[in-house]
């Protein structure tokens, strides 16, 4: 995504989304790399082959009887993971406008989830264990056999261990643009808070009353990399977000170098596990995992 600094504004009106140019991202100079911590990402080094994969691996999902799907369903995990039907989901609102549990409205989409493994991570060997998991928020993905989605696994794996090195690469950059060392977050995500999760988005009947897909929300991690089809904005019929945040363990807090007696801490340390489940929590219907 290619943006000029002086046009950042126009991501509060959502009219414009900006494209920024990634390919100063591993620069061996410092100057380019701070430079691109100013802005916000085109020439990410996901392969377009490897893009269209996930996204047909993404259809032959949803593509399954609905029976079927329903074998992984994300009720069955106390983890979060796994396939959420049709009108599942509520959205909770933003941070700045929340929506009361009872007035959300569940999204007219399904879904399928799955969480950090040390399988999809390049820093990691398979057989090394997860961390300690208070929150009940690593591994555990309901993975479809292969009889029933050949390969399946295997293309998410592969994908996800590429955006997770692509978001590692972003933390270091987006810790300069906040005038820290480059490596000031890397302790933070050695077993980072991931999610990532296919959507699907049905042909709906045409009503007078105009229903989003999903309503209006804030992700509850750092940031988000969305892998989207060809039709432009939120409105295509598949998406493939990937949630990065910090590990679960880790304690968030206001930089010291950002607060000031003008403008003192916003809000007291916590957990980040405890803060994705909470929120996890309450956005879909009748979880009882």
């Amino acid at each position: 995504m290619t943006e000029k600094q002086g046009e950042s504004s126009q991501l509060a009106n959502c009219d414009h989304i900006p494209i920024i140019d990634l390919s100063t991202l591993d620069s061996p100079h410092l100057e380019e790399r701070q430079q691109l911590a100013q802005s916000i990402y085109d020439n990410h080094g996901i392969p377009d082959e490897m893009v269209k994969e996930i996204h047909n691996a993404a259809e032959r999902f949803f593509g399954l009887p609905e029976e079927q799907k329903m074998t992984f369903y994300i009720g069955n995990s106390p983890k979060f993971r796994g396939y959420s039907p049709l009108g599942s989901e509520k959205s909770t609102g933003t941070d700045d406008d929340p929506i009361a549990p009872e007035d959300a409205v569940s999204a007219l989409s399904e879904a399928f989830d799955i969480g950090y493994e040390t399988a999809m991570d390049n820093q990691k060997s398979k057989t090394d264990p997860l961390p300690r998991d208070p929150y009940q928020l690593y591994g555990d993905n309901q993975w479809p056999d292969q009889d029933t989605l050949p390969g399946f696994s295997r293309t998410y794996i592969e994908y996800c261990s590429l955006v997770l090195g692509l978001c590692r690469k972003m933390m270091r950059i987006f810790a300069l643009a906040l005038d820290l060392p480059e490596g000031h977050f890397d302790s933070m995500v050695q077993d980072p808070g991931v999610t990532s999760r296919m959507m699907h988005y049905p042909p709906q009947p045409v009503k007078e009353e105009v229903r989003e897909g999903l309503g209006a929300h804030t992700d509850y991690e750092c940031f988000t990399i969305l892998s989207q089809g060809s039709v432009p904005g939120l409105q295509e019929r598949y998406s493939i977000p990937f949630f990065f945040g910090v590990d679960y363990d880790a304690t968030i807090s206001v930089l010291p170098n950002h607060i000031t007696n003008e403008r003192p801490a916003c809000t007291e340390p916590f957990k980040a596990g405890e803060w994705v489940r909470e929120k996890l929590s309450k956005a879909y219907v009748g979880y009882e995992g």
